[in-house]
């Protein structure tokens, strides 16, 4: 598959705990297809949903530091 997928859109923060929050996005679109989604906590990679989950829970935050999140479609 030569064609990217579009970049997921729409992240937004769903609920948030004093260690954990969680959020979901707008699914990427592709010619092909999307087989999941990397997600990114302070540029490193945390995890790897499949295709079809559009959100994500983190835990085991620590109360008061900063975390900045991104999420990548991974191309089929």
């Amino acid at each position: 598959d030569a064609q990217a997928p579009t970049a997921p859109s729409g992240l937004r923060l769903n609920a948030t705990t004093s260690a954990s929050l969680s959020f979901s996005w707008t699914a990427s679109q592709d010619n092909v297809g999307v087989t999941g989604y990397e997600v990114v906590r302070n540029g490193l990679s945390i995890a790897i949903t499949d295709g079809t989950t559009l959100s994500f829970t983190d835990g085991g935050l620590v109360s008061g530091s900063r975390y900045s999140y991104a999420i990548r479609a991974r191309d089929a």
